[in-house]
């Protein structure tokens, strides 16, 4: 039952312990040229901890909709509805630990650099 609640929350808590853990480079690596232009190591790190954290909100969304579909399809059977709700549990809290994780990276960051 609880691993649907672990399996959502995961995506969350890799995105902020990968935001969290990242080293800060002094140095700059840039990459330059007419398709990418100026990027250097904190925008590179910043576009991955993005595409993690929206794509912890897909999932998420995704697994609402099952569990919805499940909850939904039950007719009285009381093992598909358990999931069903479980699942959908599940979902919100991974979200709201993604959300928190952002909120929490924002703060931290806001202090350290300003």
């Amino acid at each position: 039952m609880y691993r649907r609640y672990i399996i959502a929350g995961l995506t969350g808590i890799i995105a902020a312990l990968t935001t969290v853990a990242t080293p800060t480079a002094h140095a700059t690596f840039s990459v330059g040229g007419w398709l990418a232009g100026n990027v250097t190591v904190d925008i590179m790190i910043g576009n991955v901890v993005n595409v993690l954290m929206r794509t912890g909100y897909w999932v998420c969304a995704s697994i609402f909709l099952v569990g919805a579909f499940m909850y939904t399809i039950s007719t009285g059977e009381e093992t598909r509805k358990s999931l069903g709700k479980s699942m959908m549990m599940g979902s919100v809290i991974g979200g709201a630990i993604i959300s928190g994780a952002k909120m929490i990276m924002s703060t931290v960051l806001f202090f350290i650099y300003g």
